[in-house]
């Protein structure tokens, strides 16, 4: 086998190994085809003449052949053509059509005749073992033998941000099945006319999260502040707002050490519940008993006991007549709610031949860190009809952006899938509190 994988999805960061991408993201691999190695490199004339100790691979080196040659110690980074390939002894020499600079201890080449058009394969697979594209990406080396293999987009086609959760229950944690996916690939070299058998790489599994990094990011696409080792909340609020009575959803990833996991609000814990390599969501209506305080904090921990996550602040507000609560994702994967409770325009929308309710929402005295995270519930995703072929209790939602879910949410936790209107909001730098307006669609109305 002559490829190598040098690079998989993961880092070692505050000692342990991070594993989980943002889907949205890169998410890479990296490997390097090396055909042959040489022992060194001698002068045959003036010409370079690479030595293969201790074999006779002369059958792969033929005269008239074009090789690619790079040396360990960089002196030689080439392509050349074989102009002798023998075997006097117990050594192969292969001499090229390229000038000799200086000896060289070693290095690899590739032949570029012999496998022309070559390239690797790659199928991807969820821990389950379901193949998750339908045919293998071919991916294409650079002149030096590099290849870069991007699977977000892969990973990315098997997450959607729907909430298939029935809050209705009244559950304290919920896993988040659908916005993550354990994954490895499984590859092998092509070129015309053959291939090598196909390498199984299933002992190397990694997590795609439907989310993104942002610029600037020390750790990439990799969500190492979020996975390991006390993690931070999948929120962008610095401080958690919750309004009582309402599902609160506050998400996190729990990496795979084992354990019970509760959420501790200070006064008040959730059951310990074995999570191991999910993201999970825990409703704070349901964890927090005594709903009379302004303000606690929350932070999860194992039956240790042992600190898995930051601690978080969280605010406790009451809603007011009329409010309307929104739930989504934010851009790193978690649960974003903000309830609206001030002045609402309510108009009927009849374009593109159907008829549906569209409401102008509105927030005031909002934070700039407030303001800035409910800038998630703008996507740019494209707008499908759902086929709805079975009129049920479950069908919530006639259309849906594939970027983002959005629901109205009521306080026994009924949801009903709404689309937002995109719009390009604004506001004053040089603000304390900030105004957020946001329009949103309700499903067709059928006539």
């Amino acid at each position: 086998m002559s490829l190598t994988v040098t690079q998989r999805p993961s880092i070692s960061y505050g000692g342990e190994t991070a594993r989980w991408n943002a889907v949205r993201n890169p998410i890479v691999y990296k490997m390097i085809r090396k055909d042959f190695t040489f022992n060194q490199v001698n002068n045959n004339g003036g010409l370079i003449r690479l030595q293969f100790n201790g074999v006779n691979i002369t059958s792969s080196f033929v005269v008239g052949n074009s090789i690619f040659v790079k040396s360990d110690n960089g002196v030689y980074n080439l392509t050349g053509v074989v102009t002798e390939s023998i075997h006097p002894g117990s050594d192969t020499l292969v001499t090229i059509n390229q000038s000799y600079i200086s000896a060289a201890p070693g290095g690899y080449t590739n032949n570029l005749s012999t496998r022309p058009l070559y390239a690797v394969e790659v199928s991807v697979y969820d821990d389950l073992g379901e193949l998750l594209n339908d045919s293998p990406f071919r991916y294409v080396p650079d002149s030096k033998g590099n290849l870069l293999i991007d699977v977000a987009a892969i990973l990315k086609a098997n997450l959607i941000a729907d909430f298939s959760h029935n809050l209705t229950l009244g559950a304290a944690a919920y896993s988040e099945t659908n916005v993550y996916r354990k994954f490895y690939i499984m590859y092998r070299e092509v070129w015309t006319g053959s291939a090598e058998s196909e390498i199984d790489d299933s002992s190397n599994q990694f997590f795609a999260v439907l989310g993104a990094m942002q610029i600037p990011s020390a750790n990439g696409g990799n969500m190492a502040i979020y996975s390991v080792p006390e993690v931070k909340f999948l929120t962008k609020l610095t401080t958690f707002v919750m309004w009582r009575g309402y599902p609160s959803l506050l998400g996190l990833i729990v990496n795979e050490d084992s354990g019970n996991y509760h959420i501790n609000t200070g006064v008040d814990n959730s059951p310990a519940i074995p999570f191991v390599g999910q993201i999970i969501v825990y409703d704070l209506n349901e964890v927090i008993v005594d709903q009379t305080i302004s303000d606690t904090t929350a932070q999860v921990i194992d039956d240790t006991p042992s600190n898995i996550s930051e601690v978080i602040p969280v605010e406790l507000r009451d809603s007011c007549e009329n409010p309307i609560m929104l739930m989504g994702r934010n851009s790193l994967g978690g649960p974003l709610q903000w309830m609206f409770d001030e002045n609402q325009e309510y108009t009927f929308d009849y374009g593109n031949g159907i008829k549906a309710k569209r409401m102008r929402l509105f927030a005031d005295d909002l934070t700039i860190n407030q303001w800035e995270a409910l800038q998630d519930f703008f996507t740019l995703g494209e707008v499908y009809k759902n086929n709805i072929r079975e009129f049920t209790s479950e069908t919530i939602k006639t259309a849906t952006r594939t970027d983002n879910q959005v629901y109205v949410i009521d306080p026994d936790g009924n949801m009903i899938g709404v689309i937002v209107v995109p719009r390009q909001p604004s506001t004053e730098t040089k603000q304390v509190k900030h105004t957020f307006e946001i329009e949103i669609e309700y499903p067709e109305l059928f006539a």
